[in-house]
């Protein structure tokens, strides 16, 4: 069977649908914040910079762990890395 361009186009938006569905879908991988196991300098470390920038982790949550990211502000807890804006987030709620 053979699908021409202008087919596949038509059917895109229904397979980014379809894949984005499934990522959303999928079980939520974050511990919760008793299960991170982190050392007493580490999390002072990442209070503290997490208090300087309380506002901005309220308006965007996704900016600032997309930041974290770029910037190294992460840290591994078993087999995941998480970044101080995700560790704000556990810890908030």
């Amino acid at each position: 069977m053979k699908i021409t361009r202008r087919e596949l186009l038509k059917l895109l938006p229904f397979y980014l649908i379809g894949f984005f569905g499934f990522i959303k879908s999928s079980p939520n991988t974050y511990a919760k914040s008793s299960e991170l196991s982190l050392d007493n300098n580490l999390l002072e470390k990442i209070k503290d910079y997490n208090l300087a920038r309380v506002k901005l982790l309220n308006k965007n949550i996704n900016r600032e762990i997309n930041n974290d990211l770029i910037t190294e502000h992460t840290f591994w807890s078993g087999r995941r890395l998480y970044t101080y804006a995700e560790y704000y987030a556990l810890t908030k709620i």
